[in-house]
Order: C-alpha cells, then sequence, then structure tokens
C-alpha cells in the first residue's frame, strides 16, 4: 500500500509532518521512560539532598489516623510522593507490636519492578514483621521512616 499517484503536494505534506510529530512524540516518551528507570535506580529517598530541610526536627506535626501523628518530613514524603497508602499501613500494622516495641524502623524496599516489601526492625536490624506489597507505583527504591511514641519521622528529624 503506497500513496495513490496524484495525491494533491498539501495532503502530502500534513502527512508528513503528522509522521514527524508522532514520531517525536514516541521519541519524547521513550526518553523520558528511560530518564525514570536511570533516575529510579537505586533511589533511597533518606539519602537524597531533598530530604536534608528536614535535619534536626519538625516544626509542626500532623494528626493523622489511629492517634498516630506525623512530621514535617513524613507529610512531605506521602504528598510529594503520593504514599499516604505507606503511613496507612504503618498506622495500622505498628499497632500490633507497640506493646512490645515502642521504638520501630519501617522499611520499604523495591525487591523487583513494582513489587516491593515493607519490614519493621527493632532498631538492631532484628526483623519484626514483613508486609509483602505486590504492587506500587512508587518512585524510589528504599525508604526508611521511624515510629517512637506513637510519632512517625524521617530518621534525620530526630
Amino acid at each position: 500500500m503506497g500513496i495513490p499517484m496524484g495525491t494533491p503536494p498539501h495532503f502530502l505534506s500534513k502527512f508528513f509532518a503528522l509522521i514527524r510529530y508522532q514520531c517525536r512524540v514516541t521519541a519524547c516518551k521513550l526518553i523520558q521512560v528511560y530518564d525514570k528507570i536511570n533516575i529510579m535506580k537505586d533511589l533511597r529517598l533518606n539519602n537524597t539532598i531533598e530530604f536534608n530541610q528536614f535535619l534536626g526536627g519538625s516544626e509542626n506535626f500532623y494528626k493523622y489516623k489511629f492517634g498516630i501523628l506525623i512530621t514535617d518530613g513524613v507529610k512531605y514524603l506521602a504528598d510529594k510522593y503520593e504514599c499516604y497508602w505507606l503511613v496507612d499501613l504503618i498506622s495500622i500494622h505498628s499497632r500490633d507490636i507497640k506493646d512490645t516495641q515502642d521504638f520501630q524502623v519501617w522499611i520499604l524496599k523495591r525487591l523487583t519492578g513494582s513489587y516491593f516489601k515493607l519490614s519493621v526492625e527493632d532498631g538492631n536490624k532484628n526483623v519484626i514483621k514483613v508486609i509483602d506489597i505486590p504492587i506500587s507505583h512508587f518512585e524510589a527504591d528504599e525508604v526508611h521512616v521511624w515510629l517512637e511514641n506513637e510519632v512517625i519521622y524521617l530518621p534525620n528529624e530526630r
């Protein structure tokens, strides 16, 4: 199938302009996907400059579900990375272990693709509980938050 003979030139120019546009859009999308993959490669949020603004503590505490408070840093994390679901999971599952473990280290870690593991440790690298998260669009590969005295905060906010 080709372009029929006698096709008006203005039609051809519009046709080729459309093809060039679609190629540019496709190329841009491929570049965006490639850039996103490279950015996500081994991205641990706690080690980024973006979270240095929360060094030394939080000015505000926000009342959250189940009697939990969150700090400026955790609120920023949840807003920017659209992960209030993570704060929900921590709020819910911390209830099971709060009587035996007052200080909790929560680690969300990408295992492969969109498959994550959320684990809680006691602060001495002893794993207390592991929750599988089969699919998530969380952008980073790993993030740590701490929970103590019903407050969820970033490690650098302590």
